[in-house]
């Protein structure tokens, strides 16, 4: 990874984190008020759309290219599904849905956290 791009993937992993440490926190309380998991989810989606999304790859080596936009075309993917994840959470009523809904949103962060890792490598 360029070292030009490397904060940027940084502070996207570092927010990530902290949208698990917010979910960490939803766990001892599911049916507990969620804004800090909303603001956590529009903050990240944000810092990736106009950090990662528009960065220019052309300063990479050539054969890092392809690899950076396999990984941030699968990264937006998931962002995607977090943001449902998070949608379906909001709408669950019952506490085991809510714990699953969860679940989910943690093991779509910890994917998009391994990505972040292999592009910081």
């Amino acid at each position: 990874m360029s070292e030009i791009h490397y904060p940027q993937y940084l502070t996207l992993q570092e927010s990530l984190k902290e949208i698990q440490r917010t979910i960490a926190q939803l766990n001892h309380q599911p049916d507990g008020n969620h804004p800090a998991l909303l603001a956590a989810l529009s903050q990240v989606q944000e810092l990736f759309k106009q950090e990662i999304l528009t960065m220019n790859l052309d300063e990479l080596p050539g054969e890092r290219i392809s690899s950076v936009q396999s990984y941030r075309t699968e990264m937006h993917k998931q962002m995607g599904l977090l943001a449902t994840d998070v949608m379906f959470f909001q709408t669950a009523r019952q506490s085991t849905t809510k714990q699953q809904r969860l679940a989910q949103i943690a093991s779509r962060l910890e994917t998009l956290i391994r990505y972040c890792d292999v592009l910081l490598e």
